[in-house]
């Protein structure tokens, strides 16, 4: 690195999640228009992730310096409730104080390329329908070596020889964008080539003051995707030695902060800053300073009409507090998961109906124990993960009663049982009682290597007849389909489905998967589920057999055929012919409308597998993929973590 050139990258995805109803009115940062700030209570919740990150091959001087100062005025000046992650803390001492004062994420275990990814992931699953979101991350960033078409940001980790398994795509930016729900997604990218993140959108507007009040709530009220970078797609970003910090994070500082009462890229002086206003401000001011050979570019990932505001602290009267979730997750899984004294089971957990609050968790693995403090908000999910050390290989045994509720024990282990528990290699006797149903015991035997499913169920002890067991249940597949709407002799029609995976273009997907203006199924195929009560769900309609569950977590597409052979190998509800499905296969899952709990499939699936990996390729790199949160299909970069259901042919 030579001069004052920054080789780095900041970018800003602002999550404006949370408005508390603790802030104070202020004279500078009030909305001048009654209108307008009605407009903004209408918004959901402010968040700010800021992330600043030097290299441990190149460190990247400032960096740290730039998330910090930038994630100290969202919070002081606009109200935001920052979440920063630092590779270490700044040397100047009230830098260091402001970091703490924002409850900094220090180390390099929150700025590799899991744990970045790791905090966008809780973005995503955080992000409310009414919500803004905008993220800063501070770094290094360079062009791929044969595609200049391509650009990475690179964590702590980063290794550019590497680049698929140390670094992060810029194209990743626009598939987040439309991953979340939120109204309002800014990316804002202050990198060396970072306008190669927006190099195939469509530019924005540059000059917001003809804009009248009626554009400027429709904006609030609509839709926005926008990426603001630092520069062109070769252009490098520059340091400012004086300021100790980028030049692009120095003006961007300057836009958000006060003068004569406004902010100072607030033209229209209406208290509100417009995504365009601070472009515009971006573009005059390093335009004019000679020191500056680099130009901030402004790109819409979308056609939606919004766009994204900048919205002063204000008193805002909200509704009584409500509560709010924790999901909790262990790498590997099965860690025990304790809040205080309280055992709350074997991870993964869903933890609900809490008070927003700071929470103390403890994961314990083998030997191992790890704790996270979490904050949970109103009408909020926070997403927690332990990681531990690898651990000498146990059985995880989930237990299946009917009826459900029932109790579970094993008679020749001291250890209370637990779904998930781990056991060594060796025999164990279970006993399954329930009242008014007969008690159960029967023998099994664990690898101690591969987990495993034993389906348990009791015979009441005032049923006339017995029930179907497990086995009886199998003989099922060998026998022809009944259904009660189906007239005696009369054939069930089943639809089709292609098969064999595909190469489609992104100019031609929507022919080829007959997709409508939104990317949503032409026809929804009327499903016809049988829930076979073994971890599978068959569906009729189509003949296929599904996996209720999937993936319990979200993986690589690398790592996808490393899934499907360890079902096949351990033949998953007796079967060894499972594969990754086609576009046209998962979009016969997608429903019309939105079901309980949000997602566009059929309750009977879990939710937590509401973005799949496809074996549809994309013509260029990447695969296909639907996502049942939006009910739509998309294609993702190899680098993004999706989740697996995997399908056979019922036969």
């Amino acid at each position: 690195m030579t001069g004052n050139i920054k080789l780095g990258v900041t970018v800003l995805l602002v999550c404006l999640l949370c408005f508390s109803s603790g802030w104070g009115q202020t004279k500078d940062y009030a909305v001048s228009d009654p209108e307008l700030a009605a407009g903004a209570r209408e918004f959901g919740r402010k968040h700010a992730l800021v992330m600043g990150i030097e290299n441990k091959k190149d460190p990247l001087i400032w960096a740290v310096d730039d998330a910090v100062e930038i994630g100290w005025v969202l919070k002081e000046r606009f109200g935001f409730d920052v979440t920063c992650a630092i590779t270490r803390y700044p040397h100047d001492s009230q830098r260091k104080q402001r970091a703490k004062a924002l409850d900094a994420l220090v180390g390099i275990k929150y700025t590799d390329q899991d744990g970045l990814l790791e905090l966008i992931d809780r973005v995503v699953a955080d992000a409310g329908v009414n919500d803004q979101i905008l993220i800063y991350f501070s770094g290094h960033g360079k062009p791929d070596k044969v595609s200049k078409e391509v650009g990475y940001l690179i964590p702590y980790n980063g290794d550019f020889e590497k680049p698929s398994t140390t670094l992060i795509n810029m194209d990743r930016f626009e598939t987040l964008s439309k991953r979340m729900p939120a109204r309002h997604v800014m990316f804002i990218l202050d990198s060396c080539y970072s306008g190669i993140a927006g190099a195939f959108s469509t530019m924005s507007p540059t000059d917001p003051t003809q804009y009248s009040k009626k554009d400027i709530k429709s904006f609030m009220g609509s839709r926005a995707r926008h990426i603001l970078t630092a520069g062109r797609t070769s252009e490098t970003a520059q340091m400012l030695p004086d300021r100790e910090m980028s030049a692009f994070a120095f003006y961007l500082k300057n836009a958000l902060e006060s003068e004569a009462g406004y902010s100072r890229s607030d033209y229209t002086k209406d208290g509100i800053i417009l995504a365009s206003e601070l472009k515009l401000y971006l573009e005059t001011k390093m335009t004019k300073d000679n020191r500056v050979n680099h130009t901030p570019c402004f790109f819409n990932f979308t056609e939606n009409d919004g766009q994204f505001v900048f919205v002063p602290k204000e008193q805002v009267n909200r509704p009584a507090v409500s509560t709010g979730k924790i999901k909790v997750l262990s790498d590997p899984i099965g860690a025990k998961i304790f809040m205080g004294n309280q055992f709350l089971g074997a991870a993964p957990v869903d933890i609900n109906d809490l008070s927003p609050a700071r929470y103390r968790l403890t994961a314990k693995l083998e030997n191992q124990t790890r704790e996270k403090q979490v904050i949970v908000r109103e009408n909020r999910k926070a997403l927690v993960t332990f990681v531990f050390d690898p651990v000498p290989t146990r059985t995880r045994l989930h237990v299946i009663p009917t009826p459900e509720g029932s109790r579970v024990r094993i008679v020749n282990n001291p250890e209370k049982y637990y779904k998930g528990i781990a056991l060594e290699k060796g025999q164990y006797k279970l006993e399954v009682s329930s009242p008014g149903y007969k008690t159960k015991t029967q023998w099994v035997t664990v690898s101690g290597i591969e987990d495993m499913d034993v389906y348990v169920e009791l015979r009441s002890l005032t049923a006339s007849r017995p029930s179907q067991s497990t086995a009886s249940r199998k003989t099922d597949e060998k026998k022809p389909i009944k259904k009660e709407h189906v007239s005696s002799g009369q054939k069930i029609k089943i639809i089709s489905l292609r098969s064999v995976p595909k190469q489609v273009s992104l100019s031609n997907f929507k022919k080829e998967f007959d997709l409508d203006s939104k990317r949503r199924p032409q026809k929804n195929v009327a499903n016809d589920y049988q829930d076979n009560n073994d971890g599978t769900i068959t569906d009729h309609a189509t003949g296929l057999m599904w996996q209720k569950e999937g993936s319990p977590g979200s993986i690589y597409l690398k790592d996808v055929p490393d899934y499907i052979n360890n079902l096949n190998r351990k033949r998953f509800a007796g079967f060894s012919d499972w594969r990754l499905p086609t576009i046209p296969e998962l979009m016969s899952l997608i429903e019309p409308k939105g079901k309980k709990g949000g997602l566009y499939i059929d309750p009977l699936f879990d939710k937590r597998q509401w973005w799949c990996w496809s074996s549809d390729v994309r013509s260029g790199g990447g695969a296909w993929s639907v996502t049942f949160y939006f009910g739509f299909v998309t294609w993702d970069d190899p680098e993004n973590r999706n989740f697996v259901r995997a399908v056979r042919l019922r036969q």
